[in-house]
């Protein structure tokens, strides 16, 4: 369990439902920045559990270990061995996202950047202190960062007030696309490869992405481009899922064993740094609206019939071999 700055290993060890074992792990996030905070554990193909450092990134060291073990996570991501606790440092360094496609290709999102891949594995850069590399990181959204999306909620009226505010120099930030309150990506979060089996052999692979702030799900179909790819918007005009409703905060997705995806809704009434709402705005919204709140949602296909599912544990090797 993430709890910045530690991980927690927490094991129920008489079957009560209750864990009952809790032991601090390792240490050393930063949790200067409430919407940067490590996320995203991810059981890759190399048996270790990758996440993302997100914004603020830390220090990382086993909790037993002396500090000035502990390895730097600015701007790159980490992954542990969960039986010996080995650390690494980890290609990556983006916002609130991390997900590995079929063949190990790393992907990962922040803000405006709605969907990047991870192209050089951070251990090899090291190698030779005198090469400076190209990008570790590419963006391959081909609508570039702050795409279009087309969200069908009503845009709030304190982000309007706000827009108008830094537009007459009331309120310090960016005035984004001229001045224009919604329709781009702000908030991309959860990038996650979609790698079930439900939706058929036509979207397996296509990236689905969170715009907490716009109410909606984005997916990209992805391609081979040179040594790369190319991630293309899907549907023409619309999105993948987008909400009337304010409070529908996708944050995180899940590839479920019914081969269909899971949605994770932070459900807050306001997402937004509290240093990004003007002061005379802030004391009119309740930033902590939505904390006793959450929601799951399984997006499945029309018709969607369950599979059978396999019994692996009285699998022959020869049907195990053919699942893999």
């Amino acid at each position: 369990v993430g709890d910045a700055p530690d991980i927690l290993y927490l094991k129920d060890s008489d079957d009560d439902g209750v864990a009952d074992v809790r032991r601090r792990v390792l240490t050393g996030f930063r949790d200067s920045n409430v919407q940067g905070l490590m996320n995203s554990f991810t059981f890759a193909f190399d048996n270790r559990i990758h996440g993302a450092a997100g914004s603020v990134g830390g220090k990382l060291r086993r909790a037993d270990a002396d500090p000035a073990t502990a390895l730097d996570l600015a701007r790159r991501d980490f992954s542990f061995d969960p039986r010996t606790l080995d650390l690494r440092i980890e290609t990556g360094g983006r916002q609130h996202g991390l997900s590995f496609d079929d063949a190990g290709g790393k992907y990962v999102c922040a803000n405006s950047e709605q969907a990047s891949r991870c192209m050089i594995d951070d251990r090899f850069l090291g190698r030779n202190r005198f090469f400076t590399p190209p990008p570790a990181v590419v963006n391959v959204a081909v609508d570039g960062p702050q795409g279009e999306v087309f969200r069908l909620s009503p845009v709030e009226a304190w982000r309007v007030l706000r827009t108008r505010m830094r537009a007459a120099g009331l309120a310090p930030g960016a005035i984004e696309h001229g001045g224009k309150v919604a329709g781009y990506f702000t908030s991309a979060t959860g990038i996650t490869v979609v790698r079930g089996d439900a939706f058929g052999p036509e979207l397996a692979g296509m990236l689905v992405i969170g715009d907490v702030g716009s109410n909606l799900v984005h997916r990209k179909r992805v391609s081979p481009a040179g040594s790369g790819v190319r991630a293309e918007r899907i549907d023409e005009g619309s999105e993948l899922v987008a909400a009337a409703d304010n409070w529908f905060r996708p944050v995180q997705f899940a590839n479920g064993p019914d081969g269909c995806l899971w949605i994770i809704d932070m459900q807050r009434e306001v997402i937004e740094h509290p240093r990004s709402i003007p002061p005379e705005i802030k004391r009119h919204v309740d930033l902590d609206s939505g904390r006793d709140r959450g929601r799951l949602w399984r997006l499945a296909p029309a018709g969607f019939v369950h599979r059978p599912t396999p019994r692996l544990s009285r699998a022959p090797t020869a049907q195990l071999v053919g699942l893999l």
